[in-house]
């Protein structure tokens, strides 16, 4: 018979109360044994499991701390700087309006306004990523939002002689996705795929009908790939690889 426990559980009963440290004995009757060692090796493999699971579950957590102390940190720097850097921007066209049209000086203070409006595009782009706002979900055809993606960043796929294959079917179901943070994954996917190209390549785009409605989507490259030890990273907020 098998072990009974204290208030008379049996390890089957204490198991089931999630006391996954519960053994059967493996002596006895053959038949008995085998069971009792079968038991025990399933008892074993649920534990190592669980196990591993809250180390990954701690590990999550962590990593999510991590996230919101970043995002604290990126608002906190970008507010620090947006208001000088609207200063510099107002200083320097105040210069520019009081100089002659032809003044070769102008064409130095247009530069540097140009770095200010790409630094201040630069900073929105941190604080729209760290603030937290609600969805705003919309019906939307995958293969028109991937046309215009391509008139952003025709000019970039031109540059660097990257060849464009579209596998996308006009019959697909719309997307019921946040168009304008969705189009942004695109964005990002696709100016690394180009940015990862620097000799040409193949940039793919594939996508299918699942079931209940869904659609896989697919987006290749043909560049120089991640490197294994920088796939955990690639979620990170701002992991980047680049040195320029």
């Amino acid at each position: 018979a098998l072990l009974v426990l204290e208030e008379g559980k049996t390890p089957m009963q204490d198991a089931q109360r999630g006391h996954l440290s519960a053994r059967a004995p493996e002596t006895g009757p053959q038949e008995l044994a085998l069971l009792g060692k079968g038991f025990n090796s399933t008892l074993a493999a649920l534990s190592e499991t669980q196990r591993k699971f809250e180390q990954v579950r701690h590990a999550e957590m962590l990593h999510m701390e991590r996230l919101a102390s970043i995002g604290e940190l990126a608002s906190g720097i970008a507010h620090d700087i947006r208001n000088p850097l609207a200063g510099i921007a107002g200083s320097t066209e105040v210069i520019r309006d009081q100089l002659p049209k032809d003044d070769p000086r102008r064409e130095v203070l247009n530069a540097i306004l140009s770095h200010v409006q790409r630094l201040h595009r630069s900073l929105e782009a941190i604080l729209a990523y760290v603030r937290i706002t609600p969805p705003q979900l919309a019906a939307v055809p995958l293969a028109d939002m991937l046309r215009r993606l391509m008139l952003l960043v025709g000019s970039d796929i031109e540059k660097k002689s990257v060849h464009v294959r579209m596998d996308v079917p006009d019959s697909l179901p719309p997307l019921w996705v946040d168009p304008e943070k969705f189009q942004q994954v695109l964005l990002n996917l696709t100016l690394n795929a180009v940015q990862a190209m620097d000799r040409g390549g193949t940039l793919s785009f594939e996508a299918q009908p699942l079931l209940e409605g869904r659609v896989e989507i697919r987006v290749a490259d043909t560049g120089i790939g991640i490197p294994r030890e920088d796939l955990g990273k690639i979620f990170e907020p701002f992991f980047t690889t680049r040195r320029d």
